[in-house]
């Protein structure tokens, strides 16, 4: 019941629950169930939950303590964790847990968002020659995706 409240964006409820309804919050099933797939799925939606809320301090533990074993999953939380970085504007960082949700799931079809993020934080963090490297990988494993049709945007700022 507590990932209506998710889906529905209403994050600070699908933190603490709804007693009065009976729906646990995701703090208290991590809480309850952490180390097994139920509770580390529903730390990352606690994760999730509190970046949106604007709490990427806490949103940066929980990414930082998830543990998931689906690659799928294993992208998602270094995507949070990138976009906690990114947040504190330590590009570096972003661009690095970009890169590791690029890797962790190769199919994934946000692989290539990741990849485009990571190049953009590489490229604010003064690292150009990475960001172009990324760029590239970028056209040549996803030609046909909205991220390669912007790539060439990139490609002339990061060469500039």
């Amino acid at each position: 019941k507590v990932y209506g409240l998710y889906d529905g964006q209403q994050f600070k409820e699908a933190i603490e629950g709804q007693p009065e309804k009976n729906i646990p919050g995701l703090k208290s099933i991590v809480e309850n169930f952490s180390g097994s797939d139920a509770g580390e799925i529903a730390r990352l939606y606690l994760a999730n939950s509190y970046y949106n809320t604007g709490n990427v301090e806490e949103a940066e533990k929980q990414y930082g303590s998830c543990s998931v074993s689906a690659p799928q999953l294993k992208a998602a939380v270094e995507s949070g964790l990138a976009a906690c970085a990114e947040a504190k504007k330590k590009y570096e960082d972003a661009a690095d847990h970009y890169k590791k949700a690029a890797s962790a799931d190769p199919t994934n079809p946000i692989t290539a968002e990741y990849l485009q993020n990571a190049a953009k934080n590489y490229g604010l963090a003064g690292q150009k020659q990475n960001a172009l490297e990324l760029i590239k990988r970028l056209k040549k494993e996803f030609p046909q995706s909205s991220q390669a049709r912007d790539a060439e945007r990139y490609l002339t700022e990061f060469a500039s």
